[in-house]
């Protein structure tokens, strides 16, 4: 066991980026089409570069920009736009790996920062949370484009049973979730100050606009939330959840 662990650490360390390219390679991009949309031919305007860390090995990206003399259009690769951001020279794979990392498998960033030295990706802790933080933008810019797909599949499906809940600690914001108990797609969620019905009612009224009415509400026995959905959804079906009617409602029942 010993000597094949011993193997294995050899072949990672053979195989790492730095161990199979003696010099940082140099990936040449350039845009898709060679004519203008008004059919004239493009011309080069100019080329430059910028070293790109990527998951696969760091690279340097030599990217020819296109113009048309006519119109003076700006053309640039949609190849390198979908591997790495405009004005960035981190990839989306990082973005997405370090995101992952952070808040799926719960990883610290000085382990996350481990992980990347071994691709030669080194980041800075500063950058690393950065890079946390754009991940969940973009995270929400992408849930936000694909709303309309998602209603589309669960009215495909017969609709949705919408389930509510919020969770805070003490006098924090509430953070309230609402998601599809059917499809388990998270359709929204937003801090409110509380859990009062004024606070409450405008989210419920965005997943209205967005998703249609639900064919039944799930939730807690909280006032708030029980005002908020019958003014929201009056047609829809009303329950409480099992959950929290066995082992939270006692006291209110008593």
């Amino acid at each position: 066991m010993a000597a094949l662990n011993r193997c294995l650490e050899q072949l990672d360390r053979e195989t790492r980026p730095a161990s199979l390219f003696a010099r940082r390679p140099m990936v040449r991009f350039r845009p898709e089409r060679e004519a203008c949309l008004c059919d004239n031919m493009l011309k080069v305007q100019k080329t430059r570069k910028k070293t790109v860390l990527s998951m696969t090995t760091p690279f340097t990206a030599h990217e020819t920009i296109l113009e048309c003399s006519q119109c003076q259009h700006v053309f640039y690769s949609g190849t390198l736009r979908r591997l790495v951001p405009r004005y960035c020279n981190v990839a989306w794979d990082v973005v997405v790996f370090v995101g992952r990392a952070l808040f799926e498998q719960h990883q610290n960033v000085e382990q996350l920062r481990q992980a990347l030295v071994l691709r030669d990706a080194e980041l800075c802790a500063a950058e690393i949370e950065y890079l946390g933080k754009k991940f969940i933008a973009y995270l929400a810019l992408a849930h936000r484009r694909a709303t309309p797909r998602i209603n589309r599949a669960m009215q495909l499906s017969g609709g949705y049973i919408l389930h509510l809940d919020a969770t805070h600690e003490a006098e924090a914001p509430a953070l309230m979730t609402g998601l599809d108990s059917l499809s388990k797609f998270v359709l929204a969620n937003v801090k409110l100050p509380s859990e009062r019905a004024e606070y409450i009612i405008p989210f419920l009224k965005r997943l209205r606009r967005d998703y249609d009415e639900p064919i039944a509400c799930v939730h807690d026995m909280g006032s708030g939330i029980l005002k908020a959905v019958a003014a929201v959804f009056p047609n829809s079906r009303d329950f409480i959840c099992h959950f929290h009617f066995r082992f939270c409602g006692t006291s209110l029942i008593i």
